[in-house]
């Protein structure tokens, strides 16, 4: 074989494996698009019903799922994925700060230290098996919402064993914790740091007109010392304004300072991956962001796009920013999208991307394509983003499972 075959079928061999690393289970497409995924790269989509009846795009039906059958140059089959139709929803930009108050589902183990005791040091939750990041339930048969209730309950237990029930990584277990007397005479202790809430400023995405709900962040709300996401009890979504920008740079992320305003927005119902959601709970009409449709992830494309946010005391605006990557995959829910700050205007307010602007929203052709979620540390112009098709889903499922539980 000559060195010119051998370097074209090596290029074709990388090909294949890049399109079926890159390409996710399922897509979307609305009624009368033209599917087109990879359409930089010679690769041929044949849409059909069932194993080989080819299907036109004009003849697709709401509600329907097709195979899609991906082929280089018509002729060399790639992979499948599955293609489902559905209708084209519109939202409405929103990208104003917001405050965020969340209340876990019992406790977060946060930190585990040592008790001083006429004996020496001890430290009974570690020695119980306890770990930073377990979730409390109930000790003894009795349930914990806060820190008091669990401080209040090892304080008065006289050195008695306690049962603890616990969660960890969605697994519910039980481990038996004895309470030491500290030398200092504050009482009985277990050596353990917990936390019940948590609190922070984000930026709204959007606002779902067909069920009530509204976004934003992009991103889970996690816990500041484990990185855990907090299991969600109660919380509020909460007015909040820009009081001042610390600018971001290379190896130091910027952040918004901002203040609650204490105009509650609505009730979160959902804290994920995607981001935290609650239904809207007062009047939408003083935001001013246009309704626009939301993107199927094959639609956005690289190139200029614009970022929608606020980053002072004055209404959302838009900023030039450009779209360097697309991951396809399904590997990841939020990191998506490879974006970078382009505006002299927001590079001169901001640095590029800080914290507190995750949520704010991308728009391009005219469609909601995605969220900021983070900034790359060791360059502020540039971070990750997430489809909005994604958060979109997420909100729909949220809004189904707040029913359930109401029903």
């Amino acid at each position: 074989m000559s060195c010119c075959n051998s370097f074209a079928m090596h290029c074709k061999y990388s090909l294949i494996i890049y399109i079926s690393d890159n390409t996710p289970e399922s897509f979307q497409m609305t009624e009368g698009c033209e599917l087109s995924i990879f359409d930089s790269l010679p690769v041929e989509t044949i849409l059909t019903d069932g194993d080989s009846v080819k299907v036109q795009s004009t003849s697709l039906s709401l509600g329907k799922e097709y195979k899609a059958k991906l082929k280089i140059l018509g002729i060399i089959p790639v992979t499948d994925t599955t293609v489902k139709i559905v209708d084209k929803s519109y939202v409405q930009l929103l990208g104003q700060a917001f405050g965020i108050k969340i209340y876990a589902d019992g406790v977060m183990v946060v930190g585990i230290s040592d008790v001083e005791t006429a004996q020496g040091l001890q430290n009974p939750s570690r020695t119980a098996g306890i770990q930073i990041g377990d979730i409390i339930i109930s000790i003894d048969g009795l349930k914990v919402e806060s820190n008091a209730d669990v401080s209040e309950i090892i304080k008065s237990s006289e050195g008695n064993r306690l049962l603890f029930k616990i969660k960890r990584n969605g697994t519910i277990m039980e481990k038996t914790v004895q309470a030491v007397r500290a030398v200092d005479d504050s009482g009985f202790k277990i050596g353990l740091w917990v936390r019940d809430s948590s609190a922070g400023i984000g930026t709204l995405t959007f606002y779902n007109p067909s069920n009530g709900v509204i976004c934003g962040l992009g991103h889970a709300i996690c816990d500041a010392d484990t990185g855990e996401l907090i299991p969600l009890n109660h919380g509020e979504f909460v007015g909040a304004e820009v009081i001042g920008v610390i600018k971001g740079n290379s190896g130091t992320p910027g952040e918004l300072k901002g203040r609650f305003t204490g105009t509650s927005l609505g009730s979160i119902i959902h804290n994920s991956v995607t981001g935290v959601y609650a239904k809207y709970s007062s009047d939408i009409s003083f935001y001013t962001g246009d309704y626009v449709p939301i993107a199927n992830k094959q639609e956005i494309t690289t190139g200029d796009a614009l970022i929608y946010t606020t980053v002072d005391n004055q209404d959302p605006k838009f900023y030039k920013c450009k779209i360097d990557k697309i991951h396809f995959n399904d590997r990841g829910l939020t990191q998506n999208l490879i974006i970078e700050i382009t505006d002299p205007d927001l590079i001169e307010k901001t640095g590029g991307i800080v914290q507190g602007m995750s949520g704010s929203p991308i728009v391009q052709n005219g469609k909601l394509v995605g969220a900021v979620t983070h900034v790359f540390v060791n360059n502020s112009k540039k971070g990750y983003a997430i489809f909005a098709e994604n958060m979109l889903n997420a909100s729909k499922k949220a809004d189904q499972n707040t029913d359930k539980k109401a029903s």
